[in-house]
């Protein structure tokens, strides 16, 4: 598993995704936490939403990506 942290350059509140590398290396986003809503942050996701200590959590993404940047 892989985890990136940083700070979302409009909203300026923090921001996680966890992504697994396959064996074709190619990433699976499956999840992505923030504090807040704004400009650029999806607010839908048929794997679940929720919410837990202060992040929205959008869960179970199973999104497929090439690269990540």
């Amino acid at each position: 598993m892989l985890v990136f942290h940083w700070i979302h350059s409009v909203e300026h509140i923090p921001w996680q995704e966890t992504m697994e590398v396959t064996a074709a290396n190619t990433l699976i986003l499956k999840e992505s936490r923030f504090a807040g809503f704004g400009a650029g942050i999806p607010h839908e996701n048929s794997g679940g939403v929720r919410v837990e200590d202060g992040w929205v959590i959008l869960e179970n993404m199973q999104q497929e990506m090439n690269q990540y940047n």
